[in-house]
């Protein structure tokens, strides 16, 4: 009996001390968040002693381009930290899967490091972070925060407010829509062996719109590579002597020998700079190009490859010429590649509609014809050869544009692009290195690339995947890739430009920019433009985007020119002014057999056509008015020009200040316009134009 009453006190002793162990770890003080979401949780849930299925049960689709995610826990650990521990698991359909064929986030502890990653596949993709930066103890509660922001693959983790940096190798973290579950990796069932061992006292997912702070407005991170060798960018050449500086070493490019040299064009890439190179102003077709007398910059002890850069766009032109080289080393000598691009209907061995990609054969390479049709579009194309390491090993030539998978290639692919002989020792330094012609001055005035280039990067190795998508990532912005990243950009332009903050942006006011009609968004009134930056609508570069479906649809107060857009011919343009209730009234589209056709809005003699009344594409639309309210008269005003709206095959007249200058009314055709002005018919001028003035 004594015995039992023992036993008894001794539970509850036990019992006792458990419960103030319990309560003095529940009234520990947590830390407080480092930070604060911008929005309200989607889903959160609290007290959770046991894996929570589905806390968010209605599949979230998420916005990578303007949003950023963030979960916040607060959880203790079990009493061992051996194996994986799943805390949380948002995106994706069940354990795996989904619509993208990506599973969800995943986060939790690792053998006691915490990892964060996509759920599928292998460990590519996943970060960890060190024990010396964080080391859970057994049985600890810590407050633990997730910040991640896909467009500039921006990551940041707390625990109890301390941030600590993850390591390893970057991936850009993919997942794809779907549930949002706690102590778990599926959103269908527990796995036993992989779920959450503590508590989980709270946790909340949220996403939010990344707010478009001037000053703190982040760009895609570049990869950290000391094997950048070159890199040109257009705004550095120099127009007076000819010569492009590189912004890595003190080389300087200068005009090849023989030919002129290329011509730099402000706006000419989604409103940046680039280099024109083989068409004159006059539209002709004639060589020009750059180079480098020597190309021992291109090499790196112990290399493994080359990886190359560059953003360009050709420009079609139908002429029985040799090879269009974009860049060449040393094409037709003993040893170095070369990459070509053109558009041009005259097909045959020497001209193409596509890309070549050339290696000497003393390589064991050859001229590559790619099946890759080229447009007069903006390719960020990404080149990489790997050198031979040996008979087992050939080494190959692979190349990507912007839009395709880089491991495969669309414009070569690995599949016979075999380079058995180039290797680290087999690079010919001692030949000159061209930009927009072949690299030896022999027969150049028929062998030279015809179009834009923006920028261009050597690496003396053979990037990976993932820092090939990086750089990509980073040079997107010399154009627009995809139809949601236009929607979202247009989108926040008509946002920007309704009750917009004067004390932020003073310009953004009508009449130069009514409400609501994404006027100047990009370059007055703080829009996050995306890839169009500080350039606005007017001069995107569209012509990557293959869908404009009800792109500006019921946007009522929008009426920004966007008749200069080049779409893609095949491009989905149903619908893309429907609603668009100030654009209809100021543009008429010029070529659909559902509308009548303005005769005094179109006047160009060809419209490319628009299957409805509401269609694009915008090149089939014209302006019915002129614009003359940011003319300048001198000697006088605008008068009844002061306006944004003068109708198309009318004119109007200024006032003039003296009464003996001679007003010039301001003429609104369409092919041409000429605003208005006011001649001083002084004595001075007069005697300019050799009348025999009286003084």
């Amino acid at each position: 009996m004594m015995s039992r009453r023992r036993d008894a006190r001794r539970s509850s002793t036990r019992t006792f001390l458990a419960m103030f162990a319990l309560l003095a770890l529940l009234a520990r003080p947590v830390a407080a968040a480092a930070f604060e979401p911008a929005c309200a949780a989607l889903a959160s849930a609290t007290a959770l002693t046991s894996p929570a299925l589905k806390v968010d049960s209605t599949p979230h689709a998420f916005d990578r381009v303007n949003d950023y995610v963030y979960v916040r826990a607060n959880v203790t650990t079990s009493d061992a930290l051996s194996g994986l521990q799943n805390l949380f698991y948002w995106g994706g359909e069940g354990s795996c899967g989904g619509a993208t064929g990506v599973g969800g986030m995943l986060f939790g502890l690792t053998d006691g490091q915490i990892s964060f990653g996509r759920q599928c596949g292998t460990s590519t993709g996943f970060y960890f972070l060190p024990l010396a930066a964080f080391e859970p103890a057994a049985s600890a509660q810590f407050v633990v925060e997730v910040y991640y922001r896909a467009w500039t693959d921006e990551l940041r983790i707390w625990v109890d407010d301390v941030e600590v940096t993850p390591t390893g190798t970057r991936y850009a973290l993919e997942w794809s829509d779907g549930y949002a579950s706690a102590g778990t990796g599926g959103h269908e069932f527990v796995t036993t062996d992989t779920q959450w061992g503590g508590t989980i006292h709270a946790v909340d997912f949220y996403e939010c719109a990344w707010t478009n702070t001037p000053a703190a407005a982040p760009s895609p991170p570049a990869p950290d590579l000391e094997s950048l060798k070159v890199h040109l960018v257009a705004e550095d050449f120099n127009a007076g002597t000819g010569t492009w500086d590189d912004r890595i070493s003190d080389l300087s490019f200068a005009n090849a020998a023989g030919i002129a040299a290329p011509t730099l064009v402000d706006g000419a890439m989604n409103g940046r700079k680039a280099l024109r190179f083989g068409i004159t102003d006059a539209g002709a077709a004639s060589a020009s190009g750059v180079e480098a007398p020597t190309t021992t910059f291109l090499s790196a002890a112990g290399q493994t490859g080359v990886t190359v850069f560059v953003v360009y766009r050709p420009i079609a032109y139908n002429a029985d010429l040799l090879f269009p080289f974009l860049f060449d080393m040393g094409m037709l000598a003993t040893a170095g590649f070369g990459f070509g691009s053109e558009v041009n209907a005259n097909n045959n061995f020497f001209t193409m509609d596509g890309v070549q990609l050339y290696t000497s054969t003393a390589h064991g390479g050859l001229i590559q014809r790619s099946v890759f049709e080229s447009e007069e579009r903006t390719y960020v194309a990404a080149i990489r050869v790997k050198f031979s390491a040996g008979a087992d090993d050939p080494g190959y030539q692979l190349a990507a544009s912007q839009d395709s998978d880089v491991a495969v290639g669309d414009i070569f692919p690995k599949v016979g692009m075999s380079v058995a002989a180039f290797d680290s020792t087999t690079i010919d330094t001692a030949q000159p290195f061209s930009l927009g012609t072949l690299s030896k001055a022999y027969n150049r005035a028929n062998r030279f690339f015809r179009g834009y280039v923006a920028e261009f990067r050597w690496y003396a190795d053979l990037l990976s995947d993932a820092d090939v998508e990086a750089v990509q990532r980073e040079l997107s912005e010399y154009s627009f890739f995809s139809a949601s990243s236009l929607k979202s950009a247009v989108d926040n332009c008509v946002a920007a430009t309704i009750d917009p903050d004067l004390t932020l942006y003073p310009s953004c006011v009508a009449p130069a920019v009514p409400s609501g009609s994404g006027r100047f968004c990009c370059s007055r009134c703080g829009a996050n433009c995306l890839h169009g930056g500080a350039t606005d609508m007017p001069n995107w570069d569209v012509s990557r985007v293959t869908s404009f479906e009800g792109l500006f649809q019921n946007k009522t107060s929008f009426d920004e020119d966007v008749t200069g857009w080049s779409v893609p011919a095949d491009a989905d343009t149903s619908n893309m002014f429907l609603g668009a209730t100030a654009f209809l009234a100021k543009f008429a589209n010029c070529n659909s057999t559902a509308t009548p056709i303005d005769p005094n809005a179109c006047r160009r003699k060809v419209y490319p056509p628009s299957l409805a009344a509401f269609d694009g594409p915008p090149a089939a639309w014209d302006n019915r008015h002129c614009d003359f309210s940011a003319s300048v008269v001198a000697n006088g005003a605008l008068g009844e020009c002061d306006s944004s709206d003068v109708p198309k095959g009318s004119m109007c007249a200024p006032t003039c200040e003296a009464a003996s200058a001679l007003a010039v009314k301001g003429v609104c055709g369409h092919e041409k316009q000429t605003p208005p002005a006011c001649v001083c018919e002084c004595k001075d001028k007069m005697a300019g134009f050799g009348f025999v003035v009286e003084q």
